[in-house]
């Protein structure tokens, strides 16, 4: 018998002629090693996991470009000060952090600026105030 049948016999029998340790038979009768094995499921996982996260990502950042896509206006509105209203609690009912990007102290300051209030003035029921209020643009 030669070598060539010798090797090929002890394949069919699931006997490794190699003196590498790191042989393994697969399911389809080929003889391979366990690192190209596991590195072939790393990789899969690996693929798998960033594509996932590709996704993910895409998905988000799609959703924040959909709100920015639409122009928003900043228009103003004039209205009455109820009892117990402070230029916070109006501010946290006009400002729309989402379409302004400005913070409730910076939504107060406008409203300072625009109606000519200093800082320690106080705002009166009865009287009426202007407001920016920013609309999205159908």
């Amino acid at each position: 018998m030669n070598t060539q049948n010798t090797r090929r016999t002890a394949a069919y029998r699931g006997i490794s002629t190699s003196n590498n340790k790191n042989t393994v038979r697969r399911a389809d009768g080929r003889i391979g090693r366990h690192s190209v094995i596991i590195n072939s499921r790393l990789f899969k996982i690996s693929f798998v996991a960033f594509l996932v996260l590709f996704i993910c990502v895409a998905g988000i950042l799609n959703i924040t470009a959909e709100g920015s896509d639409k122009p928003v206006q900043k228009q103003y509105k004039s209205i009455r000060i109820e009892e117990g209203d402070t230029l916070w609690s109006i501010a946290l009912e006009y400002n729309d952090e989402t379409l302004s990007n400005d913070s409730t102290e910076e939504y107060i300051e406008d409203i300072q600026i625009i109606n000519n209030l200093v800082r320690d003035d106080k705002i009166t029921a009865g009287n009426y105030i202007i407001v920016p209020v920013y609309i999205v643009e159908k």
